[in-house]
């Protein structure tokens, strides 16, 4: 089991001596949930300027808040769930055909949510948009085209931060769509910038267009759920990493 490592300290401080305040006590607290030593975290608060004792007293003070107990049930709770569900993917992946994808042109609507939504299987689902007018229209070009003008948000500045899906929220900005498959077609292979979900784009009136591109769809999708979609992906091809996780 690998030992926790105290995560970053909030900042240097201006002179020494300072008195745990400001961002340290939620800092206390998220490194305790993580596990970490009092010593290691001691270490750290010292190295940041602040005075040895106080750091072991607001170390202290913490794990009795009840704030930070209730966060340790809470931790609790999470940490059986996790073992539920790391049983349930043993499970799973005992099945000899664990690892095999299925490729299927037509699956009724029962087997359907009986073999892949119920038993949780992943599926190809083939020939299903060979009917799609987005088949023959969609491109970047298309995009910039027909809605170039409209405004988009996007991700952008990600690779200078390893944990870009969390800060997700300070690197958004806003571009005119037209510019953007610009910057996409110029820039080349990049996971830097991406619309991405939650994009909201769809919720334009003016992007209304993009789902009359839509054909037929299989018996088990309500076609009438499509104007309930919000954003929808784009950027530069075969860029998208998994997501950063921090034991």
């Amino acid at each position: 089991m690998n030992t926790p490592v105290t995560s970053a300290a909030p900042g240097p401080l201006a002179h020494t001596k300072k008195q745990v305040d400001g961002d340290w006590p939620q800092w206390i607290a998220e490194n305790r949930l993580r596990n970490c030593t009092p010593d290691s975290m001691i270490a750290t608060m010292v190295a940041n300027g602040l005075d040895r004792e106080a750091c072991a007293h607001a170390i202290a003070h913490v794990e009795t808040d009840p704030a930070y107990l209730a966060a340790r049930k809470h931790q609790q709770l999470q940490r059986k769930l996790e073992s539920v569900l790391a049983n349930l993917q043993k499970l799973w992946e005992s099945d000899s055909a664990y690892a095999q994808v299925e490729k299927r042109a037509a699956p009724s609507a029962d087997e359907f949510i009986a073999r892949y939504v119920r038993g949780c299987r992943p599926v190809v689902l083939t020939d299903m948009a060979r009917d799609w007018p987005a088949m023959q229209r969609w491109s970047p070009q298309d995009l910039k085209a027909r809605f170039g003008h409209l405004e988009v948000e996007i991700q952008a500045d990600r690779n200078a931060d390893p944990h870009y899906e969390e800060n997700k929220l300070e690197h958004r900005q806003m571009s005119k769509l037209g510019e953007f498959v610009d910057r996409v077609l110029a820039g080349g292979p990049t996971n830097d910038y991406y619309m991405t979900a939650n994009n909201e784009a769809l919720r334009q009136p003016g992007f209304a267009p993009l789902l009359a591109d839509i054909g037929t769809l299989p018996a088990f999708c309500d076609a009438s759920q499509l104007g309930r979609l919000s954003s929808f992906w784009f950027g530069p091809a075969g860029t998208l990493t998994p997501l950063h996780h921090t034991p």
